[in-house]
């Protein structure tokens, strides 16, 4: 089912080496809870192999997409590229799950991706961790700028520990050699994330959408912020994404109205290095864009979820990719020639441009464009539409709580209640209360809401008993858990779309 991946020399090159299947996805399906862009990570060794995956706890009506490819991250994989362990790095699509490998934390496995009838990739909850606090430092926000256009901000999250910084793949000395750099204190020999990265990011982004069309928005880099967090410098993905992390990176907390922000752990414990709530975000006066991105995983990451929150999905070819229709503005059907090798797209990801019968093999080049033969078209199209529709409400919710408790990919929003202290609600409706919302007590929340709520469960086709999927009742999806513990994939809010048919394109053959 997977390709192993050859040695290689250039610890860079790595995130284009390992070629895997890409099953049926689905892309802008309805969340309940919140759709995902993700890209999966592989460290550089002899036989690493990864799968991509998307995860969805907390928050509303969101649509799924998926990542790229990338350079290395301090702990195999968060939705982006690759994994600190020498600057390697792949990217994902939902459809797949397996494991990460190799990095400063370690690889994890990943997750199932979604495919027909309701399925989609999903991760469940989980969280662990001390509250964190804003550390000194962090550079300027607009003071004494006067370029025009629309902010792009850059927050980074660092342990709590005394000279913690954030880590870059050495990638970016490449890309951006003009840029000075200091070696990382805590992740020698990486280089340290700085604000002239973070401004070659910003022009990077700017570049590549001027390519497309010609009334492309303006960004201009408005800060780089450091947050010393605990429970926020690891995105969790193994096996699934933290809520906590989740909600406080890609919900309301940090998001800006007419602002791009990138929020930037400083490791990643899993198979992906970058995410973004949905496909074609909105970027208003009412809304901002916001993606996870861990620098440690290459400067790509940040231009792959860049375009998923435009509208675009993966570049690759027929050989392993349904069609995929883009809905505003009339539609884009995206429909790759079988032997398309656009490599250098940002939107590829490792192993999306399969070998094809009778088509010659595609050489690995680094990403550096959006405008690439077939899909530079497809892609101005999506971004001339995505320009015209940026300024509309966002139809994406968050989770209306103060705090809440999660149960694998459930979860139960608390509010404080004067005169009654903090009440949860589960997905069902039922009422509990807890002690408070502090971060300490996110433990005692998750038990709480265990103990309170109903589950449900579906029974399994007779053919395949061992996969297990339960939820709380009422919650929107339902997490199901392969024969091998470390792949799952989530359904729709009923036990109907849990077909023999989708678990066998969604779990490994038994």
């Amino acid at each position: 089912m997977l390709r192993g991946a050859r040695a290689c020399a250039d610890p860079y090159a790595c995130g284009n080496l390992v070629a895997f299947p890409m099953l049926r996805t689905v892309r802008r399906q309805a969340l309940s809870l919140f759709g995902l862009a993700i890209i999966v990570t592989a460290a550089c060794s002899a036989e690493s192999s990864k799968h991509d995956s998307s995860g969805a706890t907390g928050g509303s009506a969101g649509k799924a997409t998926t990542g790229g490819t990338g350079g290395n991250a301090p702990a195999a994989g968060a939705s982006g590229r690759g994994a600190l362990a020498g600057d390697s790095g792949s990217s994902s699509q939902i459809g797949a799950g397996t494991s990460g490998s190799g990095a400063l934390n370690g690889g994890s496995a990943g997750l199932g991706g979604g495919g027909a009838g309701g399925i989609q990739a999903a991760g469940s909850g989980g969280t662990s961790g001390t509250g964190g606090v804003e550390a000194p430092g962090g550079s300027g926000g607009e003071g004494g700028d006067a370029e025009e256009g629309l902010g792009v901000r850059f927050i980074g999250f660092v342990s709590e520990v005394d000279g913690a910084d954030l880590p870059c793949s050495s990638e970016f000395l490449t890309r951006f050699p003009e840029c000075a750099a200091e070696t990382s204190t805590q992740y020698p020999p990486f280089p340290r994330f700085n604000e002239c990265f973070a401004r070659g990011i910003v022009r990077l982004m700017n570049e590549s959408l001027a390519e497309l069309i010609p009334n492309a928005p303006h960004f201009r880099f408005q800060s780089l912020e450091i947050i010393a967090d605990d429970r926020l410098a690891t995105f969790h993905s193994d096996p699934s994404y933290s809520g906590y992390e989740l909600q406080h990176l890609l919900g309301s907390k940090y998001r800006v109205n007419n602002t791009m922000t990138f929020l930037m752990p400083t490791v990643q414990d899993g198979p992906t290095a970058g995410l973004v709530w949905t496909e074609d975000e909105r970027l208003s006066p009412d809304f901002g864009m916001a993606a996870i991105v861990v620098p440690a995983a290459g400067s790509t990451v940040f231009l792959h979820e860049f375009g998923h929150g435009v509208g675009f999905p993966h570049a690759t070819n027929a050989a392993n990719v349904e069609p995929d229709e883009y809905q505003g503005c009339g539609g884009v059907t995206v429909e790759p020639p079988a032997c398309a090798c656009e490599t250098q797209n940002f939107m590829e990801i490792p192993g999306s441009f399969a070998a094809s019968s009778g088509c010659e093999p595609c050489t690995d080049v680094p990403n550096t464009t959006f405008d690439t033969d077939y899909f530079g078209p497809k892609f101005a199209a999506i971004a001339a539409c995505w320009v015209t529709r940026r300024l509309e409400p966002s139809d994406i919710g968050f989770v209306d709580g103060d705090c809440f408790g999660l149960v694998d990919s459930s979860i139960s929003t608390c509010k404080e209640m004067e005169g009654v202290g903090v009440t949860c609600v589960c997905p069902s409706g039922q009422v509990f209360v807890v002690d408070d919302c502090t971060d300490a007590s996110q433990d005692a929340r998750n038990a709480a809401t265990s103990e309170a709520c109903d589950r449900i469960t579906c029974p399994p086709p007779p053919e395949r008993p061992g996969v297990v999927c339960k939820a709380l009742a009422g919650a929107p999806s339902i997490w199901c858990t392969c024969e091998d513990p470390s792949q799952g994939f989530s359904l729709g809010s009923d036990c109907s779309a849990l077909t023999l048919d989708a678990i066998e394109r969604l779990c490994p053959p038994i």
